[in-house]
Protein backbone atom coordinates (compact mmCIF):
# COMPACT_ATOMS: atom_id res chain seq x y z
CA UNK A 1 0.00 0.00 0.00
CA UNK A 2 2.90 2.37 0.64
CA UNK A 3 4.10 1.77 -2.90
CA UNK A 4 0.63 2.54 -4.19
CA UNK A 5 0.50 5.78 -2.17
CA UNK A 6 3.93 6.77 -3.42
CA UNK A 7 2.93 6.10 -7.02
CA UNK A 8 -0.31 7.96 -6.49
CA UNK A 9 1.56 11.05 -5.23
CA UNK A 10 3.94 10.81 -8.18
CA UNK A 11 0.99 10.55 -10.55
CA UNK A 12 -0.65 13.63 -9.02
CA UNK A 13 2.61 15.55 -9.32
CA UNK A 14 2.98 14.46 -12.96
CA UNK A 15 -0.63 15.42 -13.67
CA UNK A 16 -0.06 18.88 -12.18
CA UNK A 17 3.13 19.36 -14.22
CA UNK A 18 1.39 18.21 -17.40
CA UNK A 19 -1.51 20.56 -16.67
CA UNK A 20 0.95 23.45 -16.28
CA UNK A 21 2.63 22.51 -19.57
CA UNK A 22 -0.75 22.26 -21.29
CA UNK A 23 -1.74 25.74 -20.06
CA UNK A 24 1.62 27.15 -21.19
CA UNK A 25 1.18 25.66 -24.67
CA UNK A 26 -2.35 27.07 -24.92
CA UNK A 27 -1.10 30.50 -23.86
CA UNK A 28 1.70 30.37 -26.45
CA UNK A 29 -0.79 29.38 -29.16
CA UNK A 30 -3.12 32.24 -28.18
CA UNK A 31 -0.27 34.75 -28.18
CA UNK A 32 0.93 33.48 -31.57
CA UNK A 33 -2.56 33.89 -33.03
CA UNK A 34 -2.83 37.44 -31.70
CA UNK A 35 0.64 38.29 -33.02
CA UNK A 36 -0.26 36.94 -36.46
CA UNK A 37 -3.45 39.02 -36.50
CA UNK A 38 -1.54 42.16 -35.50
CA UNK A 39 1.05 41.49 -38.19
CA UNK A 40 -1.66 41.11 -40.83
CA UNK A 41 -3.21 44.40 -39.70
CA UNK A 42 0.15 46.15 -39.88
CA UNK A 43 0.79 44.75 -43.36
CA UNK A 44 -2.56 46.14 -44.55
CA UNK A 45 -1.76 49.52 -43.01
CA UNK A 46 1.66 49.57 -44.68
CA UNK A 47 0.01 48.87 -48.04
CA UNK A 48 -2.49 51.69 -47.49
CA UNK A 49 0.27 54.09 -46.45
CA UNK A 50 2.33 53.13 -49.50
CA UNK A 51 -0.63 53.94 -51.75
CA UNK A 52 -1.18 57.26 -49.97
CA UNK A 53 2.52 58.07 -50.31
CA UNK A 54 2.38 57.35 -54.05
CA UNK A 55 -0.70 59.56 -54.43
CA UNK A 56 1.03 62.30 -52.46
CA UNK A 57 4.09 62.13 -54.71
CA UNK A 58 1.90 62.27 -57.81
CA UNK A 59 -0.02 65.28 -56.49
CA UNK A 60 3.20 67.08 -55.55
CA UNK A 61 4.56 66.50 -59.03
CA UNK A 62 1.35 67.78 -60.62
CA UNK A 63 1.35 70.82 -58.33
CA UNK A 64 4.94 71.67 -59.24
CA UNK A 65 4.10 71.34 -62.94
CA UNK A 66 1.06 73.59 -62.47
CA UNK A 67 3.17 76.18 -60.65
CA UNK A 68 5.71 76.10 -63.46
CA UNK A 69 3.01 76.45 -66.11
CA UNK A 70 1.33 79.33 -64.27
CA UNK A 71 4.60 81.16 -63.68
CA UNK A 72 5.25 81.16 -67.43
CA UNK A 73 1.87 82.63 -68.34
CA UNK A 74 1.31 86.29 -69.10
CA UNK A 75 0.46 88.29 -65.99
CA UNK A 76 -1.48 90.92 -67.97
CA UNK A 77 -4.53 91.70 -65.87
CA UNK A 78 -5.93 94.38 -68.22
CA UNK A 79 -9.06 93.37 -69.98
CA UNK A 80 -10.15 95.18 -73.08
CA UNK A 81 -13.28 97.26 -72.69
CA UNK A 82 -16.36 95.44 -73.90
CA UNK A 83 -19.29 97.47 -75.13
CA UNK A 84 -21.62 94.60 -75.80
CA UNK A 85 -23.15 93.72 -79.12
CA UNK A 86 -23.65 95.93 -82.17
CA UNK A 87 -25.98 98.83 -81.61
CA UNK A 88 -25.62 98.78 -77.81
CA UNK A 89 -25.96 102.12 -76.09
CA UNK A 90 -22.55 102.69 -74.46
CA UNK A 91 -23.50 105.90 -72.68
CA UNK A 92 -24.23 104.25 -69.27
CA UNK A 93 -21.65 101.42 -69.35
CA UNK A 94 -18.83 101.19 -66.87
CA UNK A 95 -15.33 99.84 -67.31
CA UNK A 96 -15.20 96.87 -64.95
Amino acid sequence: ERVFAMLSRAQKRNDAELDDIHQAVELCAKEQTEAAQKLATLEREVNVLSAVKQQNETLRSELEQLKTDLSQQDNNTHRPISFGGAGTNTENLTDC
